[in-house]
């Protein structure tokens, strides 16, 4: 969990004494250069793949298309349709729909292993390392679910698939940014999109080929080329700096600058030190308990939304293609404004997670006066979707500025486990609730307004310790606790 830290450090290092600063090394080797834009596209990949991975079941636990498939017994599946969904291969109906929930969830059980996990690994044995192991998660998950036999072989491959995708995420975000520098806040679009456009790309590949097993050997497939990009990306300059490596560090740099085409420079060391870490239950006292609480709330919500949202593409309209398709298209437009907005001190990250949380909640809550699965009810969950994506793109940067360096992973870890928890409940949800984007819209209004307690961090620099949120930058409803 703490390499997740790297992700939002903005233009803080996490260095030893005398150690050389990799930013300004690969500044002057080229800066965002040739080399960075390559490793960028290089590593949308693992994000790309994980989105066609993270709603696989979508298509794969979808209802049956022949008619008479919800009786009981369910009838022989036609001569043409068997094998294009689990629930008529393993006769999944009459009081076994809960398999579907549960085998939905373990994918989510699976990330919420594989981040602590794959993260602790890539702190201890380097990012690439991490990544090979997430991949071979990823590529064993993806043959197991293929050769599937029964829904408990089916939930153990996606706790499988869960824990590649968990950590190849966080790992290939990881080793970007430490390569981009002071460059980082171009992943913002470039992860989020490439997420998204697996998720459009998953449509494609389950029209042009309906059954779930050949869907699965296409996860396989796409995810090889994740072995020939870690033979070709560097190990990260900054795990080395921190393991005090300087050969390995002046190696890499060089290795960019030559690519870059940059001169040769001279190393720059700082003498700047890591801040003291805090032990994880500082976040249950003052001044960060209520920033914890909003802050994981907020997570819980965000997450139990957007993939009860996106899981629920199967029960909005007529052609499931489309409107998954649509629902990950919608997301497009929702990070650019984040990215046009997210610094601008008048709206900030505040007012973006405020508003459209209450937008989010109010358009699931709205469909519940409208016609199941017609064209009014689509529309309005899809802006649902746009609404709540601009929500979570802000989250990861929001929750990680609130806390003191001291205990920012800690934080971003238990903000992080509580959206996974909210994963595995949404197809719970879907499946038992009398309402269920209602009961997805409740807690995402809710936070809405638990967002306004917290403070604004635009153009503030980010706390070390503990000690600097009891000034100005504590919110005002924090001091008032206090007086």
């Amino acid at each position: 969990l703490i390499s997740t830290l790297l992700c939002f450090v903005g233009p803080q290092r996490i260095v030893v004494d005398m150690a050389i600063d990799t930013d300004k090394g690969l500044e002057a080797a080229g800066g965002f250069g040739q080399f960075q834009t390559l490793v960028t596209i290089a590593l949308a990949w693992p994000w790309f793949i994980c989105g066609i991975q993270s709603l696989l079941f979508v298509f794969v636990g979808m209802a049956p298309s022949f008619e008479g498939w919800q009786n009981c017994p369910m009838p022989p599946t036609p001569v043409g349709l068997q094998g294009h969904t689990v629930v008529s291969d393993w006769q999944l109906t009459c009081g076994k729909e809960d398999y579907l929930a549960v085998m939905s969830s373990a994918f989510f059980f699976g990330v919420l292993l594989g981040a602590p996990f794959v993260g602790s690994l890539s702190d201890s044995h380097g990012r690439k390392n991490a990544l090979l192991v997430s991949t071979v998660f990823f590529l064993v998950a993806s043959v197991a679910t293929a050769v599937s036999t029964g829904p408990y072989t089916f939930a153990f491959a996606r706790v499988l698939a869960g824990i590649g995708v968990g950590g190849m995420g966080i790992t290939a975000f990881v080793l970007n940014a430490e390569f981009l520098g002071t460059h980082r806040s171009v992943l913002g679009i470039t992860t989020n999109l490439s997420f998204a456009v697996g998720c459009m790309f998953l449509s494609l590949l389950a029209f042009r080929s309906p059954s779930w097993r050949s869907q699965a050997w296409a996860c396989f497939l796409l995810g090889l080329p994740n072995l020939v990009i870690m033979r070709w990306v560097p190990e990260s300059p900054k795990w080395y700096a921190c393991r005090d490596d300087d050969e390995q560090v002046l190696a890499v740099l060089a290795y960019v600058a030559k690519f870059n085409g940059a001169p040769l420079f001279e190393p720059t060391y700082s003498h700047e030190s890591t801040p003291e870490p805090a032990p994880l239950s500082a976040i249950l006292k003052h001044p960060l308990n209520l920033r914890a609480a909003v802050m994981t709330m907020a997570w819980f919500s965000a997450s139990l939304c957007y993939y009860g949202l996106a899981l629920n593409a199967g029960s909005m309209g007529s052609n499931i293609y489309l409107t998954n398709a649509l629902g990950a298209a919608v997301e497009t437009p929702a990070y650019l404004v984040v990215i046009g907005c997210i610094d601008r001190p008048a709206i900030g990250r505040k007012m973006l997670c405020v508003t459209f949380f209450f937008a989010a909640g109010a358009a699931c809550v709205n469909t519940v006066m409208l016609s199941p699965g017609g064209t009014a009810e689509t529309a309005t969950a899809l802006f649902g979707r746009f609404a709540i994506s601009i929500v979570f793109a802000t989250l990861y940067l929001w929750g990680a500025e609130l806390f003191p360096t001291c205990i920012r992973s800690g934080a971003l870890g238990l903000q992080s486990m509580s959206a996974r928890v909210a994963g595995m409940i949404a197809p719970f949800v879907l499946t038992s609730a009398p309402s269920p984007l209602v009961m997805l819209g409740i807690p995402a209004t809710i936070c809405g307004g638990l967002c306004l307690l917290m403070d604004e961090t635009v153009g503030k620099k980010m706390p070390d310790t503990i000690e600097e949120l009891t000034g100005e930058h504590v919110p005002l409803v924090s001091k008032k606790l206090k007086e």
